[in-house]
């Protein structure tokens, strides 16, 4: 028997023999060592085309995925698996190993059914779509009971089935804390009033071992002692809405904004929407959809671009796995504008000796990524302070750069002098 499913390989009683035969192994995945109120049913054949499958790939009208109205759980990593096109390339049917290994036990895929009789994931959600994708018209999936379906529960165990056992510590800290996050909301666990300063120890204790739960031996103490701090200092009855992007969301979310349209009223501003860290790749397609609006402008027979002054590019975070999600997201766009900045002026000292090119392509800002961070999320987070003077130049009119970083440090001395005082 081959272990290794290809997107042709027709599942047969061999597969499930095997399949059924290696649970015996590990009782704290399949027997009676599972999390309380889990029990394992069987391993079946899920069908893409006739079972109903909760992918949870609805999205909001800020362009961002938001919760199944079935109410599903998975939201274990629920920015995406980090190591997806890895993942990808290996369920491929050609190369070495290729395929699906499904003598893999970490990695194989585990679902419930909800009260709708719909199914739902526990762990596994993005290999079993890239196995869609690739071809698979059906998969094995291990099926669990949850006791009166408790979602504290299934985010409990797939935690547990991504600790570093199974999936090499994929699991992040803010993973952890957007879960237990959630139990607060939902009632799965009760804080004393966090308000109350004099709760505030007995809290932190009860939060460690809880978050102990999520994490296993994924982490050390000080880890999950900061995950309560964390939790305890941002308590404030709501989560954080965090901004992930691709190209294609991006988009959607510059279109949503409704208020950054291209050529607004005939007034030549066009804009550019691109990854802060693909700023090379991102300089040279700018500057070539800049030629080709101008081109466009000066062509009497096109009809389509009626002005063109300024082409804006609008940088996005992309997706982000760190467990510091602010941090790491204005990093990455500082980053991106300093890397931008290095090859204009590579590009000055090299093509133009220095002199000014009176460039039309301008870095303007980036979307936002959280709201928590005070930006407004319906419009764009300009780089720069506006400045009187119009005449385009290298810097265009949007002159003073200021950086995050810098916001940040300033930030942190104000408060500094303010303590002293």
């Amino acid at each position: 028997m081959d272990y290794i499913l290809k997107s042709s390989t027709v599942l047969t009683d061999g597969h499930f023999k095997y399949l059924q035969l290696s649970r015996q192994s590990y009782p704290k995945i399949y027997g009676k060592d599972l999390p309380e109120g889990v029990e394992y049913l069987r391993t079946k054949a899920l069908d893409f085309s006739k079972d109903t499958i909760v992918w949870d790939n609805t999205y909001d009208n800020n362009a961002q995925a938001i919760e199944d109205v079935t109410n599903t759980a998975q939201i274990i990593r629920s920015e995406g698996n980090p190591d997806e096109q890895g993942l990808e390339n290996g369920l491929k049917d050609s190369g070495e190993p290729g395929g699906y290994d499904i003598r893999d036990i970490g990695g194989r895929i585990r679902m419930y059914q909800d009260e709708k009789g719909h199914y739902q994931y526990i762990d596994g959600r993005t290999k079993s779509r890239l196995m869609k994708n690739l071809g698979h018209k059906k998969i094995p999936v291990d099926i669990y009971k949850i006791k009166d379906y408790n979602m504290a529960t299934v985010r409990k165990l797939g935690s547990y089935f991504n600790q570093s056992k199974y999936a090499a510590g994929i699991i992040s800290k803010s993973d952890i804390e957007k879960c237990i996050n959630k139990d607060i909301g939902e009632g799965y666990f009760k804080l004393l009033d966090p308000m109350d300063e004099i709760n505030y120890p007995a809290n932190h204790g009860e939060l460690v071992a809880y978050a102990k739960q999520y994490g296993g031996p994924t982490f050390k103490l000080p880890t999950y002692q900061k995950i309560a701090v964390n939790i305890l200092n941002n308590f404030n009855g709501e989560e954080d809405v965090r901004f992930q992007y691709d190209e294609v969301k991006a988009l959607a979310k510059l279109e949503q904004m409704e208020i950054y349209i291209d050529n607004f009223k005939n007034n030549g501003i066009y804009y550019h929407v691109c990854s802060a860290s693909t700023a090379s790749k991102s300089f040279i397609t700018a500057a070539k959809k800049a030629y080709a609006l101008e081109k466009a402008f000066n062509d009497k027979n096109d009809t389509d671009v009626t002005n063109f002054r300024e082409l804006r590019v609008v940088f996005h975070s992309g997706k982000i796995y760190s467990s510091d999600f602010l941090s790491s997201a204005k990093k990455i766009i500082d980053d991106g504008r300093r890397n931008w900045t290095d090859m204009l002026l590579a590009t000055s000292s090299a093509y133009f000796h220095n002199a000014d090119p009176s460039s039309k392509v301008t870095l303007y800002g980036c979307l936002p990524f959280a709201a928590k961070a005070g930006y407004d999320l319906d419009r764009i987070i300009t780089f720069t302070k506006p400045h009187t003077n119009q005449k385009l130049s290298l810097v265009s009119k949007h002159k003073e750069p200021i950086y995050f970083s810098d916001l940040d440090l300033e930030a942190s001395l104000n408060n500094n002098l303010d303590l002293a005082a």
